[in-house]
This record gives C-alpha cells, structure tokens and sequence, in this order.
C-alpha cells in the first residue's frame, strides 16, 4: 500500500507470509519523517492506494476509508500472486507491479491519476519482468527492485533511454536524498553473510 501525502509518499511493507500485497485496503497510519525524526509535527496522510479482493488498483481516503476510485476489472490482475505500488508525486501517477499467475513473472504498468477529482486514466504497460519486483517512484523514472536470476536494482526511464541494472539485494527499506545536482538512493539492507542492517 501507498500513502499519498502531499508532495511525499511511504511505501508501507507488507509481512513477508502474505505474498499477496494489498489483498485488503487498510486505513493508512500517519507517516513519520523519512530520517526517522519525531521532533517535529507527522505528516498527515489524506489518501493513499492499495488494492481490492479482485487484485484492483484503488484509491481511498486515508482517514475514513472511503474507496474513491478503482480500475476497471481484469481478469488477469485477479491471478496475481504478488503486487506492489507505489506513488509518483511528479507526475501523480501510479506504479504498479503485477506477477503472473505462478509468480515467476510479471510486469509493470502505469496508471495516470486524474487531476481534477479521485479516478484512473487509461493503464499503460511499463516492461516485462522476470521475477518479482518492487517498485520505488524517481523524479520521471522509476526504480524496480527485481528479485529473479539474482537480485538487482534497475531505473526504467520515462524517455525510454536504457539503463544498466546494478546487483544488489532488495532493500528493506529505500528513500531519495538531494545532491547538488539531483538525488540519489539511499537504502537499508541485510547483508546475506550476517545480520547487520547497512546502509547503501
């Protein structure tokens, strides 16, 4: 599930028995800042995304947990075993993946989300992917985090301009710091040979 505040969004992790992401849609909790901080006031969150039974991209309302919108049905998006989304605040879009019926596979797909009121545009197909995936929103990109042959992290850019995908494990948790001239991702992992957690 995605919680949309503003111009901020958190991906909330789902437990890792329930491989089915967003069976349900739950109340979306107040958010805390990213670095951890609880001196100052949380950030309120009004809306968010998740999915319903039939696997459906939904929009709610964080508060009361009105459903404001929903895709249209397909049947497909039922099978999945495994989803993730995730909130672009820079175009106001969703990100979703989707993993076929014997989660070996999937594929990325854009959902635009109408300005003036709660609704989705036509979805877009994003790329194929092998394995499974979770996803991260970058200023007019996107960051997949794939588990397949290996895991690895690859940026999928708007303009279509490829990128090279770099070995790396899925983090636990991931967020963007600004540089000088743009950001950059920094993440917690488990390093597989001990139980530290480092960041990247």
């Amino acid at each position: 599930m995605t919680c949309i505040a503003g111009s901020q969004s958190c991906t909330l992790a789902a437990e890792e028995e329930d491989r089915r992401v967003g069976q349900h849609v739950y109340e979306c909790p107040t958010a805390r800042p990213p670095d951890g901080k609880t001196d100052g006031p949380p950030v309120t969150v009004r809306e968010g995304l998740g999915f319903d039974p039939d696997g459906r991209l939904t929009w709610f309302d964080g508060s009361s947990g009105e459903v404001l919108a929903k895709e249209e049905l397909r049947p497909e998006a039922a099978e999945a075993l495994t989803r993730d989304v995730t909130y672009d605040p820079w175009q106001h879009r969703a990100l979703v993946f989707e993993s076929d019926a014997e989660d070996q596979g999937g594929a990325i797909a854009v959902h635009p989300m109408a300005a003036t009121e709660p609704g989705f545009e036509a979805r877009r197909h994003w790329a194929w992917v092998d394995g499974r995936a979770r996803l991260m929103a970058l200023p007019y990109a996107l960051l997949s985090f794939e588990e397949g042959h290996g895991e690895r992290w690859k940026v999928l850019r708007d303009d279509g301009v490829p990128t090279v995908s770099v070995a790396a494990p899925r983090p636990a948790s991931a967020w963007l710091e600004p540089t000088g001239d743009g950001y950059r991702v920094a993440a917690l992992v488990h390093q597989p040979t001990d139980d530290t957690t480092l960041r990247q």
